[in-house]
C-alpha cells in the first residue's frame, strides 16, 4: 500500500501541479479504491481510481455528468481537470480521478421503510435533492446512454448460482451459501424470470428519460456537508431512464411513496410512480446485490476484486435460472473467459462478512416487497418469505 500511494503522490504531482504534503488510504466502497491528499493551505483532494472490471467508459460519463451538475444547482462533488485540462488521468492504464474533498460525514440509511426520519439527515432535502438531478436533463449537455432495460451480468449470475447449489464447498462461508440458497431454489429461479419479463414489459412501456444516478438511496453516496447541504457522490452509472431508477428506494411502502410523491411533485407535479417500473428497478437491485455477494464467496477476489474481467461479468442479469441447466453450457464458457482474466485472491477468512451482507441484503428485500399493497404490487410467495428468514 505505501508503493501505491507513493504513486498517487507522484501522479498529483506531475498530472494535477498539486504537493501532497500527506496521502492516505481513504474509504473503500463496494468499486474503486480510494485515496485522501493534503495539498497544503488547509486543502484536501479526494482520489478514486477505478478497477479494471468496472466500466471505465460509465466513470468517464459520470465524470462529465458531476462537473456540469453544480452549474444545474446540483451540489455534486465535481471532478478536477488536470494541468492537460482531461477529467480523468490514468494509472496501469485504469481511469483515475481527482475530487476536492468534501467536509461532512457519509449518508446512512437508519430504517429501511425509507421515509421520513430514516436516514441520518433531513428526508425533504433527500427528494429534493433526487428531483433537481432529474430537472437538470435538459440542461445537462452530457451525451448519456438510455435505458434498454437489458442485463448483460445473466451469464455471470447464473453460472455462478449453479455452482452454489451444486459444487462441493471449498470452505464452510461457501457450505453457508449453498444451505441458504437450496431450499429455496425453485422460488428463487421463478423470481429470476419474473425479472426477465418485467425487462420485456418495462421495454414496451411508455416513461420519460429524465438524468439518473442509479444509487441515490440517501446511504453512503450522500454527503451531508458541514452545512447540512446535501452533496450527491459516485456517478459511476449514470443513465437516462425513468425516475423510477432512482424513486424506487423511496416508494417501497405506502406510507413512504406517499411523502416521497408529496415532496417529489413540487418540481414535477403530476408525477406518479409507475408500479411496474418500480417493481423492476427492486428486483433488478437485489438479484444485483445478492450476485455480487455470492461471486465473491465463490471465488473470494483479491483487494482490486477482479483485475481485467469486466463489471458486467460480476454483476447478475437475465436469462431465466428455471430453465438453467439447459442454459448453463453457456454460462459458464462466459464464467471461465472471466475466471481466466484474474488469479489473486485474498484470504477465505473474509467471507463471513459476505454471508453476513448476504444475510442483509436478503432481509431488506423482504421488508422492501412484503409491504407492498397487492393492488399495486403483487406480494411475494409465502416460499420466498420462508427464504428471507
Amino acid at each position: 500500500m505505501l508503493a501505491r500511494v507513493e504513486r498517487i503522490e507522484t501522479l498529483l504531482r506531475r498530472d494535477y501541479g498539486l504537493d501532497p504534503a500527506a496521502c492516505a488510504a481513504g474509504p473503500r466502497g463496494f468499486v474503486a479504491q480510494t485515496f485522501v491528499a493534503d495539498v497544503g493551505g488547509g486543502t484536501r483532494v479526494f482520489v478514486k481510481w477505478l478497477p479494471a472490471w468496472a466500466s471505465a467508459a460509465a466513470f468517464k460519463r459520470g465524470l462529465a455528468v458531476a462537473e456540469r451538475l453544480p452549474a444545474l444547482g446540483v451540489p455534486a462533488a465535481a471532478p478536477l481537470r488536470t494541468l492537460a485540462g482531461a477529467l480523468w488521468t490514468e494509472l496501469d492504464g485504469l481511469p483515475l480521478a481527482v475530487f476536492d474533498f468534501i467536509e461532512g460525514r457519509r449518508g446512512e440509511v437508519l430504517d429501511q421503510r425509507m421515509g421520513p426520519g430514516c436516514f441520518n439527515h433531513a428526508y425533504e432535502p433527500l427528494v429534493e435533492l433526487v428531483a433537481s438531478i432529474h430537472r437538470a436533463t435538459t440542461q445537462l449537455g452530457v451525451s448519456l446512454p438510455l435505458e434498454t432495460f437489458a442485463m448483460e451480468w445473466a451469464a455471470g449470475f447464473e453460472a455462478g448460482y449453479w455452482r452454489a447449489l451444486t459444487e462441493p464447498a471449498g470452505s464452510e462461508p461457501q457450505a453457508a451459501l449453498a444451505r441458504l440458497l437450496r431450499p429455496h431454489a425453485d422460488q428463487i429461479d421463478a423470481d429470476w424470470d419474473d425479472l426477465r419479463a418485467m425487462a420485456a414489459a418495462c421495454r414496451g412501456a411508455r416513461w420519460r428519460p429524465v438524468l439518473t444516478h442509479g444509487d441515490a438511496g440517501g446511504g453512503n453516496n450522500i454527503i451531508i456537508g458541514a452545512d447540512g447541504v446535501l452533496h450527491p457522490i459516485d456517478w459511476d452509472e449514470p443513465l437516462l431512464a425513468p425516475a423510477e431508477r432512482d424513486a424506487w428506494f423511496f416508494t417501497c411502502n405506502p406510507e413512504a411513496e406517499a411523502a416521497f410523491t408529496d415532496v417529489y411533485r413540487r418540481a414535477a407535479p403530476g408525477w406518479r410512480v409507475d408500479p411496474l417500473l418500480r417493481r423492476f428497478y427492486l428486483f433488478y437491485r437485489f438479484f444485483q446485490d445478492i450476485w455480487g455477494y455470492i461471486d465473491i464467496i465463490l471465488d473470494d477476489r483479491a483487494e482490486d476484486r477482479r483485475p481485467g474481467a469486466s463489471r458486467s461479468s460480476r454483476r447478475p442479469a437475465s436469462s431465466g435460472c428455471g430453465r438453467r441447466c439447459s442454459r448453463f453450457a453457456e454460462a459458464q464458457s462466459a464464467a471461465a473467459c472471466d475466471a481466466a482474466s484474474f488469479s489473486s485472491r485474498r484470504s477465505a477468512a473474509s467471507r463471513p462478512s459476505e454471508i453476513a451482507a448476504l444475510r442483509r441484503a436478503i432481509s431488506a428485500w423482504k421488508k422492501a416487497t412484503l409491504c407492498q399493497e397487492s393492488s399495486t404490487w403483487p406480494r411475494i410467495s409465502p416460499d420466498f418469505t420462508r427464504w428471507c428468514r
